[in-house]
């Protein structure tokens, strides 16, 4: 019954926010975008994660899902473009779903203290600089995440709800030190 209602929320939440669905310039899409779909899919990944968190390869295997579709949805609006929603969808599902997973982990005692508190502090900041994008300035941050953080990340999960707490929690600990690019324009010295 929760994964009901968590899946009627995120239809809702879609719904609301279809007019979104606008490319990089501006210009309204009829549909969303490939990415869009796959980022909405981790989002629908999000109720299997409580019910797959006693499972020794079950759990592993959804973050690694999760994950494969955070590197597939960014390859896929890099090529054809983002929108908007994209934009807002991916870093939502990452959080939601991760999150979701790091808890349901550490309940099992599968991710480590230290694991743990490090995510979270990443989610943390994370959800503070984006919040003071929206209601401190007009623009968002000119940050955005390295691929390669996000597959450090999601690999030290895996491994820590696989069971290799200790390897795990280096790898996730590394993925969230790893900083974020700037995507301002560099300005050159005159």
């Amino acid at each position: 019954m929760p994964g009901l209602v968590w899946w009627l929320l995120v239809w809702q939440m879609l719904d609301w926010h279809l007019g979104m669905a606008e490319g990089g310039d501006g210009r309204p899409r009829a549909r969303l975008s490939a990415a869009d779909a796959v980022s909405l899919a981790r989002f629908w990944l999000v109720p299997t994660v409580p019910a797959m968190s006693r499972s020794s390869t079950g759990l592993p295997a959804v973050v690694a899902i999760a994950g494969a579709t955070d590197w597939l949805d960014g390859a896929l609006a890099r090529r054809v473009g983002r929108t908007r929603l994209g934009r807002e969808l991916d870093t939502t599902a990452d959080l939601a779903f991760f999150a979701t997973a790091a808890l349901c982990a550490r309940a099992e005692d599968r991710l480590t203290p230290l694991g743990s508190r490090v995510l979270a502090g990443r989610h943390a900041i994370g959800v503070g600089l984006a919040l003071e994008a929206v209601f401190g300035r007009t623009r968002r941050p000119a940050i955005r995440a390295r691929p390669w953080g996000a597959l450090l990340r999601t690999s030290g999960l895996a491994m820590c709800t696989a069971g290799l707490r200790r390897t795990g929690t280096t790898v996730l600990v590394a993925g969230c030190l790893v900083p974020p690019r700037s995507t301002a324009p560099h300005l050159s010295p005159a």
